[in-house]
């Protein structure tokens, strides 16, 4: 390469634009405190999809992300146990938004997740006594063209006492479900539709105890003392609520009975 053209070279590399660019800093709070999230996961990517850039919020809740592209790009932050606010029904596990960045400037959005809450009680046996080691499951009504349906969102076993206690659940509403330390150790479970007037067009399915069908045994058992949901109590749960005292016991019956009375 001659003088002259590695010359030219040179200048053309230095006087090449650079790309815009400016940065966006925030506040990440608990909408039901107000009080500053830590740890929280902070991306931001422009509306293409192209690849995101992600920071954890410090103690105070701040974050701060520099050089990042100008235009409108997408906010999302996450956090495990806190969650957006409800949207077309459901309440998704994150906040996603939108901001514009200006060219050397810097951006501000404040943002605010729904903190989780937490369903406790306990398990008594047929006898009264702790059901110790028995599997306790919550279920969300979850709503989907206009339907409802249920999904596990969460699961513990039961102490020495009973007790269980389960967090992190987005605002909404439950049932709670017990199956039997004797129960079968994987059980299908089938989402179930609600109808207008709350019936059901299909349940969900009753663990089988390990005993013969004809006798009676402790069974799967809904709060507060059902065998199949269409007798279950919901309960409603908002952000950073406990509700507690959900207890109740199993229900005794035969394996075939539960079989006729877990559909509508």
């Amino acid at each position: 390469m001659s003088p002259l053209v590695f010359i030219a070279w040179g200048i053309a590399v230095r006087s090449a634009p650079q790309a815009a660019s400016g940065s966006i800093e925030g506040v990440v709070v608990n909408s039901v405190t107000l009080q500053p999230l830590s740890n929280v996961q902070v991306s931001v990517r422009r509306e293409d999809a192209s690849p995101q850039t992600t920071v954890l919020s410090d103690q105070n809740g701040h974050f701060s992300i520099s050089g990042v592209p100008v235009g409108t790009l997408t906010v999302s932050a996450f956090r495990d146990g806190y969650f957006g606010p409800e949207l077309n029904g459901t309440v998704p596990p994150g906040l996603v938004t939108s901001i514009k960045v200006t060219e050397g400037q810097s951006s501000r959005i404040s943002m605010s997740l729904l903190p989780g809450g937490t369903i406790s009680g306990s398990v008594l046996d047929d006898r009264g006594a702790p059901a110790f080691d028995a599997n306790v499951q919550v279920l969300l009504v979850a709503y989907s063209n206009g339907k409802a349906a249920v999904e596990i969102a969460g699961s513990r076993t039961t102490d020495d006492r009973g007790n269980y206690r389960i967090f992190g659940l987005r605002p909404g509403e439950y049932y709670v479900a017990a199956n039997p330390k004797q129960a079968i150790a994987v059980q299908r479970l089938a989402n179930f539709a609600l109808d207008g007037r709350g019936g059901a067009a299909a349940a969900v399915s009753a663990a089988a105890p390990v005993s013969t069908p004809a006798e009676p045994a402790s069974v799967r058992t809904f709060c507060p003392n059902a065998t199949n949901v269409s007798q279950a109590s919901r309960i409603r749960l908002h952000a950073g609520e406990e509700v507690s005292g959900i207890s109740f016991s199993f229900k005794v019956a035969t394996v075939e009975a539960v079989k006729r009375t877990d559909r509508f």
